[in-house]
C-alpha cells in the first residue's frame, strides 16, 4: 500500500479531529495488534516535533479505523504557519507502513 498525500488544516485552539477508514479495495483492513503513530514537524529537517501522536495517546484503533485526535491546549500551543506531518502504522510482527502524508496549515486563533 502506498502512502496517500492527504493536506489537512488545524486551527489554534479549536479541537481537531480526523477518521480514516483504511481498505484494501473494498474490504476493511484488520488492525488488530496494530500501532500507530503521527508527528508533525515545521519542515522535514526539523530535529523536534510540534506534535506527537501515538495509538497510546492521540490515536484510537478500532477495526479498520484511526481516529486523531489533537485538544484544544494542545493546538493552541502550535505555532501558526505550514508544518509537514506523516502517519505511520506497525503490525505486531514490526512491519511499518506509512498511511499518509502531507503539509499541515496551522490558522492563527484570535479569539483566545
Amino acid at each position: 500500500m502506498s502512502a496517500a498525500r492527504l493536506n489537512i488544516e488545524i486551527e489554534q485552539g479549536a479541537t481537531w479531529k480526523h477518521t480514516l477508514q483504511l481498505t484494501s479495495g473494498d474490504v476493511t483492513m484488520n488492525l488488530s495488534g496494530y500501532t500507530a503513530r503521527m508527528q508533525i514537524r515545521k519542515n522535514y529537517a526539523s530535529e523536534s516535533t510540534l506534535a506527537n501522536l501515538t495509538s497510546s495517546s492521540g490515536i484510537t484503533i478500532s477495526q479498520g479505523t484511526l481516529s486523531l485526535l489533537l485538544s484544544a491546549t494542545s493546538t493552541t500551543d502550535l505555532p501558526s504557519g505550514a508544518a509537514v506531518y506523516d502517519l505511520e502504522i506497525e503490525s505486531a510482527s514490526g512491519e511499518v507502513t506509512r498511511v499518509i502524508f502531507g503539509d499541515v496549515y496551522i490558522s492563527r486563533q484570535v479569539t483566545r
